[in-house]
């Protein structure tokens, strides 16, 4: 399958593109990529990730801004069809972004660090109720994070999982968010230390925090 824009990127701009049925990865950034923007672009039913920052666990990416994207998706929910994955990244902002799908919005993976996800509007749509997909997700570690005055939605069926799924998280703050209709607004691990979870609002949700 056919990937959009692709590559590792150093002091660049991927910004104002349309990109329609993409076989794979619409924007795809590799290893080592630093100091680059992902910013105003239009993506429309790719094969399987909007926009995937692709770090390793020696080769992260570094400072990339990920930014006023829009990613509507008809396709239905899977794993491996993230709307925007961040893997191994650290020192970057995933911000204003609206993400209309199936899909989890934003997968986190690996160890990230100072990472931001402020002012997004994600909605989960037609999520089928007896999906496993939590909004936002970390399969990882973060740590220094702030998740901040997002809007995250599950606007037909109310999800059975989570708005906000930290994993294992230290030192992170999570402040002014609105969750509505999911079953759980945020989940965190016990093994999780020193986060702060502050003037978030929950709506329809049966386990505030859990």
């Amino acid at each position: 399958a056919d990937n959009g824009i692709t590559g590792k990127f150093v002091r660049g701009s991927i910004s104002g593109n349309i990109i329609r049925n993409a076989g794979a990865k619409a924007i795809s950034l590799s290893q080592n990529s630093v100091n680059t923007n992902v910013t105003g672009n239009e993506i429309t039913n790719c094969g399987t990730v909007g926009i995937a920052i692709v770090g390793a666990t020696s080769n992260d990416c570094k400072n990339i801004t990920v930014s006023g994207n829009n990613i509507t998706k008809s396709e239905g929910a899977a794993a491996g069809k993230e709307d925007i994955t961040i893997t191994f990244t650290n020192d970057s902002t995933v911000a204003h972004n609206s993400s209309t799908s199936f899909q989890t919005k934003l997968l986190i993976s690996g160890t990230c660090t100072s990472l931001s996800v402020i002012g997004n509007h994600f909605d989960m749509v037609d999520a089928d109720p007896g999906s496993n997909l939590d909004c936002i997700k970390s399969d990882g570690t973060l740590t220094h994070c702030v998740v901040n005055s997002n809007t995250l939605r599950s606007s037909v069926f109310k999800s059975r999982q989570a708005g906000l799924n930290l994993n294992v998280a230290e030192k992170c703050v999570v402040n002014g968010n609105a969750f509505d209709n999911f079953d759980t607004g945020i989940k965190i691990v016990a093994s999780g230390d020193n986060n702060q979870l502050t003037n978030n609002v929950f709506t329809n949700v049966d386990n505030e925090v859990s």
